[in-house]
């Protein structure tokens, strides 16, 4: 078992057994510790990892064996549990990672073919779930990182391609999101 993260009175963490690695949950009891669900029954291994809770539902990253690593999210239970956006639509890795909330928002960052890793936002519904900002302009990606929420700013590391790997922050808007 690896990844925990508390959601309410229980615990959702990923671990590996004869399906693969997949999500679980516990309430801290043997006969409470059960497979949420088996999100790759293509192949093994759906390796749900980077937790995060935003409207009362938990969002992270996992594969399915069909659509590559996409945004998943879940109330806990299987019929909960579903692909929330292909964002790198086919069978291409979007490869989620580092999920933040910031100003009623699910930040994120998300790769696809045309825009590369960039930071892309959601209001906790996939049509409005979109690239926030393209940092670095076109295919290649500003490799954002480190995102942490300071006061009324999100503060993160990127290249824009020029400047190197810098300092960044935003407001919540996009034209407010600038290299400090």
């Amino acid at each position: 078992p690896q990844g925990f993260y508390a959601f309410g009175s229980q615990v959702l963490f990923s671990a590996e057994t004869a399906l693969g690695q997949e999500l679980w949950i516990s309430d801290g009891t043997a006969n409470g510790t059960t497979l949420v669900k088996d999100i790759n029954t293509v192949s093994t291994h759906s390796s749900p990892q980077f937790f995060t809770e935003f409207n009362g539902m938990v969002y992270f990253s996992a594969n399915d064996g069909i659509n590559g690593t996409e945004l998943w999210v879940t109330d806990g239970t299987p019929a909960g549990t579903t692909l929330f956006k292909d964002i790198y639509l086919g069978s291409g890795d979007s490869d989620v990672l580092e999920l933040i909330v910031f100003k009623g928002k699910l930040f994120f960052v998300a790769y696809n073919a045309a825009t590369g890793y960039e930071l892309w936002s959601s209001d906790g519904t996939p049509e409005g779930t979109a690239l926030f900002k393209d940092i670095r302009p076109g295919a290649s990606s500003s490799f954002i990182g480190y995102p942490i929420v300071l006061g009324d700013k999100l503060l993160f590391a990127a290249t824009d391609g020029t400047n190197g790997y810098e300092l960044w922050s935003s407001d919540g808007t996009p034209t407010g999101t600038t290299m400090l």
